[in-house]
């Protein structure tokens, strides 16, 4: 059987869904990668196999409602503001002061793809994404306990996303159980064809890969690219001849730092990227002051059962 003929045949085994012919395989001696390629009349080529791939894992959500687990005293921080806001960490926070300091590198890793000067890259990349972490879990015994039961609160937002681009996205978490097919493809075409699968288009897609000890967490993540939102102001900036120096949404993208040395960016509940709308507060603990700052933003209150 011919190279090629093997390679359609791990294809259609490991993901029957793709569909492809031989001529859409391109090999690259100098790299030992392999890419399906389609080039059309007229158009630049498109990385078949990366499409459907991100189509598969990461493609977009448009949930009605997410949650997200906060103690309680930066919940009272929003209830309290007249022009609440909401904070989104930086990358970094999750890679070097929990216990997952493969995330992001994690998926990059094990698609095999080779960045030089990979750690000073990666780093660049983490200092630069700001995160709102959510799931779909609205009364998860896991995330109580690791938020500390009598402290922990939870928000159920209705999200709207306004803009959905370079700058800010809105995915699930995809854990590697998930992912079993395509790294066990890629170690299959390594060991029988000696040619590992380049799907590098997707790799902006590792800030929402995680390993599966954390998969109980179903996470949803809003992403901000900070730096893709400094190029759009240097561009608009250069295209006005230096006139407009400074973009309106400055205020909310200031980075700070809190008491325990994590940089974060806060941004209003409204903002032009996507809008946050507080459905309901839930807790699994009778506190007279969240019941009034509740009833004074008039928003739902729900005690939830410990069982």
């Amino acid at each position: 059987m011919s190279d090629n003929l093997r390679i359609i045949e791990l294809f259609n085994n490991h993901f029957p869904d793709f569909k492809f012919k031989s001529h859409h395989i391109t090999f690259f001696p100098s790299k030992k990668n392999i890419k399906i390629l389609d080039k059309p009349i007229g158009k630049l080529e498109k990385d078949l196999f990366a499409g459907f791939i991100e189509e598969l894992y990461f493609k977009k959500l448009e949930p009605t409602y997410i949650y997200h687990y906060l103690p309680f005293r930066y919940l009272k921080n929003i209830l309290e503001n007249n022009n609440p806001t909401i904070r989104l960490y930086n990358l970094s926070k999750y890679v070097k002061n929990k216990n997952d300091s493969k995330e992001y590198s994690y998926f990059i890793d094990r698609i095999g793809l080779i960045i030089p000067n990979a750690e000073n890259y990666l780093n660049s990349i983490i200092e630069d994404m700001f995160i709102l972490s959510c799931t779909t879990e609205k009364n998860s015994d896991d995330h109580w306990n690791y938020y500390g039961k009598k402290e922990a609160s939870c928000i159920c937002f209705n999200l709207e996303i306004k803009k959905s681009n370079h700058d800010v996205d809105l995915k699930n978490v995809v854990y590697e159980s998930e992912l079993t097919k395509l790294f066990c493809l890629n170690q299959c075409l390594k060991e029988e064809i000696g040619y590992s699968l380049d799907i590098s288009k997707v790799y902006s897609f590792s800030k929402y890969v995680k390993r599966s000890y954390y998969e109980w967490e179903k996470e949803i993540r809003i992403c901000f690219d900070n730096n893709s939102h400094q190029i759009g102001k240097k561009l608009k900036s250069f295209l006005t001849n230096g006139k407009i120096t400074q973009s309106k949404n400055d205020k909310y993208f200031k980075i700070k730092v809190d008491e325990t040395n994590n940089k974060y960016i806060e941004i209003p509940l409204e903002n032009d990227f996507f809008k946050l709308t507080v459905k309901s507060i839930h807790t699994r603990t009778n506190n007279e002051e969240l019941k009034r700052l509740c009833n004074n933003k008039e928003i739902e209150l729900i005690i939830e059962s410990n069982f």
